[in-house]
Order: C-alpha cells, then structure tokens, then sequence
C-alpha cells in the first residue's frame, strides 16, 4: 500500500467536472478507494492505477453489501477485480446485530480474507471502534500471517482502518484505539477519518480544525504519519473554503488559520520554511562566491 492519504469515492457525479480522480489529488490524496458494485466506479480501476499506481487502490462496498446474508457476491467480485489490477480489498464490517447472530459466516469471510491475503492480495477491514466483531474477524484473517504467500514470497497481513469520524466516539480515546487497532492488524492501522463539510459530520469549522489535530496527535503519539488515513464524506466541500483547505493540510503536512469571517490561511510547514531558508543561504553564498572570484580575476 502506498502511503499518503485515500479518498472514499462516492457518486462521481458529486465532484467537479465528474472527475473524482482529479479532485482527490488535488485534495492531496495519493490514491483512492472504489466501489467495484458500481459501474462507473469499475471502469475508473484502470485510470485509478495509472494515476496513483496500484498501491494506492482499494476497491471497498457499503456494509449494506457486507452482511451475513451477501458478502460472498460482494468479497468475490472485489476480490476478482483485485486480482486482476494487483490492487487492494476493504471489508467494511458494520451492521453489528446482524453479524453478531451469524458467527459462521464471520469464521467464513475472515478466512476468505486469509485465503486472499496469502495469494498476495492486499486486505483490509474497516470498521467501527464499539463493533463487537472487529476483533474476531482480525484473528481469523490473520491465523495465515506466518504462511508465505505462494505468489509474491512475502508473508499475508491483514490491515485495518477503525472509523475515527468525530461523533459516537470520545476523541480523547483515539490514541488507545489505534493502538488497540495497531495490535490486532500485523498488516498496520490507517484510520478512517472525516472529509468534513457544512452538513457532515456536524462539526463547525473551528471544530473540525480542533478534531484534525486529535486525529494527528493520537497517529503521532503511536508512531504513525498522520497523513496516512482514509477520508469519508458527505457532502463535497468547496475548494476554496476552509474544510477542504484543513482536510489537505492534513494530507499534505501543511497548517491552515482560519480567521474570523475571513478565508482560510495556509501556512508552509516548519520543513518547508526551512528548505526555502537554506536555499535562500546558499544563494546568497553563491552570489557571494562569485563576486569574489571576478574581483580576484581582476
């Protein structure tokens, strides 16, 4: 999996220009994840990978299509079409009731996962931090972890990504949670947070700036790059307004103001100040430099 921020794809009718691709590189993604129930969302796999390559694609569905009742059609499409473009799978385990009375279809999907994982597939799982099954299914899809997949010669690990999305979780146990995460999943943890925006997550934009830095310092004080998270929206958000400026802030390593009734202000972060500073120095050295070698050839 490539490193950097993945933007969840919806509708792409929702983005700019119907380019959802465009729209989240600009947003400061290095790849995306698609959902392969979807036609549209099929045939952007192939542009995906010559846009961010294959580590940066992951092909994932709703949890409406990861029930008891259906996730074999749902796993076994995503897991064909994995294949065949050396992409990623995201299981989104949620509908918590239902799995809790179907645990022999949880045994099943997770060692489906570990099948996978060991032909050289990419797996994930997203979920919620309170789901009661999270945990289990890692167990299960990970008991191959110390089988070498027979493709690749590496050995399978499963990835996970709890859902971090500002409400039904207190933000003061995030860090406990990804370590939790961190734990369970040899494959490592990517939090799945929140592209916010006016009408979700309810949060204002003052609000979503102090729920962005939570996210950062629970990621940093693991051992994690902060940038390394998957984004869920709503709504898209302007690109000039100040959700979008904060969210590829986070993605980028930059820092964003946002002034009273004023637009956003996106500051360079301390290593790039200083890269432009040392570059400026050795500019000066050089013109000094080469003063000094015309005036010694006079």
């Amino acid at each position: 999996m490539s490193t950097g921020g993945v933007l969840y794809l919806r509708d792409p009718a929702m983005y700019p220009g119907n380019d959802p691709l465009s729209y989240a590189a600009r947003l400061g993604c290095r790849g995306v994840a698609l959902q392969p129930r979807i036609a549209r969302h099929r045939a952007l796999i192939a542009p995906a990978v010559t846009r961010f390559g294959a580590g940066g694609v992951e092909l994932f569905d709703l949890p409406s299509e990861y029930t008891p009742r259906n996730w074999r059609a749902t796993f076994n499409r995503a897991a064909g079409l994995a294949s065949d473009h050396g992409v990623g799978v995201l299981v989104d385990l949620e509908t918590a009731s239902q799995w809790a009375r179907a645990h022999s279809e949880l045994v099943a999907l997770g060692a489906a996962m570990r099948d996978l994982a060991e032909l050289g597939v990419r797996v994930g799982v997203t979920s919620v931090p309170m789901h009661p099954s999270w945990q289990e299914l890692a167990d299960i899809a990970d008991g191959g972890a110390a089988i070498v997949g027979p493709q690749t010669g590496r050995e399978p690990a499963v990835w996970g990504s709890v859902q971090l999305y500002g409400r039904g979780f207190p933000r003061d146990r995030y860090g406990a949670q990804i370590e939790t995460w961190r734990t369970a999943f040899p494959g490592g943890v990517r939090p799945s947070i929140a592209l916010g925006s006016p009408g979700w997550p309810g949060l204002s934009v003052s609000e979503y700036a102090a729920y962005l830095a939570d996210v950062r310092d629970a990621m940093e004080f693991a051992g994690l790059d902060s940038r390394d998270v998957l984004m869920w929206h709503g709504q898209v958000p302007p690109e000039d307004g100040a959700y979008h400026q904060l969210a590829r802030a986070h993605l980028t390593g930059g820092h964003v103001t946002v002034p009273d009734g004023g637009p956003p202000v996106v500051e360079e972060t301390p290593s790039g100040r200083g890269m432009r500073v040392a570059g400026c120095a050795l500019l000066v050295l050089a013109t000094i430099g080469g003063a000094i070698a015309l005036a010694v050839g006079r």
